[in-house]
């Protein structure tokens, strides 16, 4: 894409409007001090969760540059590899959008032991894997905290069937680095009328099918 005031070789990386489902899956795992990237998908913890955000609209976009890191397909690049002497071999600028001033509020449905679990990390209790991060690990949080008043919020659910509200987008669900083609997005969008309940159709669950045994 071509955007003005911009150069042809800058590459420009749109964020999406809140966040999606897999980033909060990993940040609840973090925040829960799990590391289950070497674990078979079967024993990933099994949580159902729905997006909210208290006012429309109530976010910024700003950007910034900074460096890609390119690898590079098949033996295309070797020329490239052997110059840079075992460092990465394409680097270009890019312009990143970034979210300000941006607040939402996820409702999590999971087993009673990983709930307590989560407090604890977030009240300091337990040992991290790492430190929270929002999208990317330049980016942090100005607060994370559990909410016990369930103020009323848009909530994200998916629009009827030929409508394309104001707000529609496609959030990620589950992404599979290894293998792209099993990667999953949702279409959703806020839905106008605030509630203190995400309503049925707002809960997804991550990564499969919801099963027995979760709470609020």
């Amino acid at each position: 894409a071509r955007f003005p005031g911009l150069p042809a070789c800058v590459a420009v990386q749109a964020t999406l409007p809140t966040v999606s489902y897999s980033a909060a899956y990993g940040l609840v795992l973090g925040l829960c001090g799990l590391d289950v990237r070497d674990l078979p998908l079967a024993r990933w913890p099994l949580l159902e969760m729905a997006i909210g955000v208290p006012r429309l609209g109530g976010r910024a976009a700003g950007s910034l540059l900074h460096q890609l890191h390119v690898e590079t397909v098949g033996a295309s690049g070797e020329a490239g590899r052997v110059r840079a002497q075992g460092t990465k071999p394409w680097i270009r600028v890019g312009r990143r959008q970034v979210l300000t001033d941006f607040a939402a509020l996820v409702a999590i449905r999971a087993p009673a032991n990983l709930l307590s679990r989560l407090a604890e990390g977030l009240q300091g209790k337990i040992r991290l894997t790492s430190a929270p991060w929002a999208g990317d690990s330049n980016f942090g949080f100005d607060r994370l905290a559990l909410s016990h008043d369930r103020p009323p919020v848009h909530w994200y659910a998916p629009p009827e069937a030929g409508q394309a509200p104001r707000g529609s987008c496609r959030l990620p669900v589950w992404v599979d680095r290894v293998d792209n083609a099993t990667s999953t997005e949702r279409l959703v969008a806020p839905l106008r009328a605030p509630a203190a309940e995400p309503p049925p159709s707002a809960w997804v669950a991550v990564p499969a099918a919801a099963g027995p045994g979760l709470s609020a």
